[in-house]
């Protein structure tokens, strides 16, 4: 049944793409590229960026698309793959200094003021505090934090335990401030900032993450790298 209804909402998306009326001028382009390498776009030609980042070891992209790029007779190119997989010698580190590889290729392709909104799902909050403090070296400056539930009842949120059930997105405006560097600072003290957590009892374990994500977000995008 869930195919069922798959295949039909396909084939509706299909025929509203060859009835709905379109602008003339609207042209889409899809491009496979390197992220952290983006020599076929100039400076300052992007108005946004939408963008769903690998979320450190939680999925192992090119391992588990192995076998269908077997089939399809694919070479899938793992050596920019920006992920944490010691397999590939590649530590949280690597994974930090790869992402930001991007951001700055972000940075110089979007045009200054233009927003990026980033979706990222990770139970580690210290890699929520790595790409806060990489997008605010990178020259942004926080726009808006938000958090999506959703509808319904997605079968990976519920099947993987230590998966996230929330969504939540960054979204930054590109101020390209050059030669920031961020200062350290206690993430004990920092929890301890935010109180003793009376209520805790009160709210589920997915609100307490979802509110010491945005809270952490909130302080490394300040500039302050937790430790």
């Amino acid at each position: 049944d869930r195919c069922k209804q798959f295949s039909i909402a396909k084939c509706t998306i299909a025929k509203n793409l060859h009835t709905s009326s379109k602008p003339d001028r609207l042209v889409s382009n899809v491009t496979i590229a390197d992220a952290t390498n983006l020599v076929h776009l100039p400076n300052d030609c992007i108005d946004y960026i939408l963008t769903d980042p690998p979320y450190g070891d939680a999925i192992q992209y090119s391992e588990l698309s192995f076998i269908w790029n077997c089939w399809l007779k694919q070479v899938y190119e793992i050596a920019n793959e920006i992920v944490i997989n010691p397999e590939q010698s590649k530590d949280s580190e690597t994974y930090s200094a790869m992402l930001e590889k991007f951001l700055t290729e972000a940075s110089r392709v979007l045009k200054i003021d233009g927003l990026m909104t980033i979706s990222f799902h990770s139970r580690d909050i210290a890699l929520w505090c790595e790409l806060a403090v990489s997008l605010y070296e990178c020259g942004f400056e926080l726009e808006d934090l938000f958090t999506s539930h959703g509808v319904g009842s997605p079968f990976t949120k519920n099947w993987a335990s230590f998966s996230p059930k929330s969504d939540i997105y960054i979204t930054i405006r590109n101020r390209r401030i050059n030669n920031r560097k961020a200062k350290t600072s206690s993430g004990l003290d920092f929890i301890k900032s935010l109180g003793d957590f009376q209520d805790a009892s009160l709210v589920s374990q997915q609100q307490l993450y979802d509110f010491l994500v945005l809270a952490s977000v909130n302080e490394s995008m300040k500039g302050i790298r937790l430790t």
